[in-house]
């Protein structure tokens, strides 16, 4: 088999499960904005939040959100372990569908904390941030990541 064929043949599968996993983004942060049942009110926030980022980027909203969630999204997970009266954060792998509801979760769960009720242009703010490794999100990335390095020496008294 000639190279080019196998490249075409590995770009298709990249490819589709890129578009894969950009749908599920997509399922998933729409999925987290609907309460008690209000997809009406889901549908509408989805769409001004896409809105949004397509007037200040200039850009794909679609390709914004998945690329921005990349960002976001953590390779470990922190599990606990209590040593005496203390209780360590210890860095455990975790697969790609609980990386991708992690991300949402935070970009989520910190435009709520800002203001205490979800508005599109905090969403957007927010992910338009984590585009270019900036804000919140970001910083709890970073701060997951730094509790992990340190309690890394940890992991070995978990699975004892």
């Amino acid at each position: 088999m000639r190279w080019t064929k196998k490249f075409h043949n590995i770009k298709n599968i990249v490819v589709d499960y890129t578009n894969f996993l950009s749908s599920y983004y997509h399922r998933l942060f729409f999925g987290s904005l609907i309460k008690k049942g209000r997809k009406f009110f889901a549908f509408n926030f989805f769409l001004t939040v896409k809105k949004l980022l397509k007037k200040k980027e200039h850009f794909d909203p679609y390709l914004i959100l998945f690329v921005s969630l990349l960002h976001v999204t953590p390779e470990v997970l922190l599990g606990i372990l209590p040593l005496g009266s203390v209780r360590y954060g210890v860095p455990l792998p975790i697969n790609e569908f609980k990386r991708i509801t992690f991300a949402i979760k935070w970009v989520i769960k910190l435009s709520k904390d800002k203001l205490k009720r979800l508005k599109p242009i905090d969403i957007s703010n927010l992910l338009l941030e984590a585009l270019y490794w900036k804000g919140d999100s970001i910083n709890k990335l970073l701060e997951v990541y730094n509790i992990a390095e340190m309690n890394r020496h940890l992991v070995r008294k978990l699975f004892k």
